[in-house]
C-alpha cells in the first residue's frame, strides 16, 4: 500500500535527526523489489532495513522490540481497519 512512502519519510527524518531513527520494515508483497529500489534511491539503506515476512509466533516480539508502528496507508487505498494496527 503506502510502503514506498517510508524511504522518502526516512530520508527526511534522517536529515533532521541523523542517526537517531532505524526503520525495520516487516512483511512481503508485490512492492518488494520497488521497495529495495526506493531504499537505495533515497540513500537510506543504513537506516531502513527490510526484514521480510515474520512468522506468526514472532509478531509479538517484533512489536515488543519497536518503539512505534507505522502503517503507511492513504485515503486512495480501499482498506478498513488494518489488522497490523490492532496487533501493534
Amino acid at each position: 500500500k503506502g510502503v514506498l512512502d517510508i524511504p522518502v519519510t526516512a530520508r527526511l527524518v534522517e536529515a533532521a535527526f541523523p542517526g537517531h531513527v532505524v526503520w525495520s520494515i516487516w512483511g512481503h508483497g508485490d512492492a518488494e523489489q520497488a521497495l529495495h529500489t526506493a531504499i537505495a534511491a533515497e540513500g537510506v539503506a543504513h537506516c531502513v532495513h527490510y526484514r521480510g515476512w515474520a512468522a506468526p509466533d514472532r509478531i509479538a516480539d517484533v512489536y515488543r522490540d519497536a518503539h512505534i508502528s507505522v502503517v503507511p496507508t492513504r485515503s486512495c487505498f480501499s482498506e478498513g481497519l488494518a489488522m497490523t494496527v490492532m496487533e501493534a
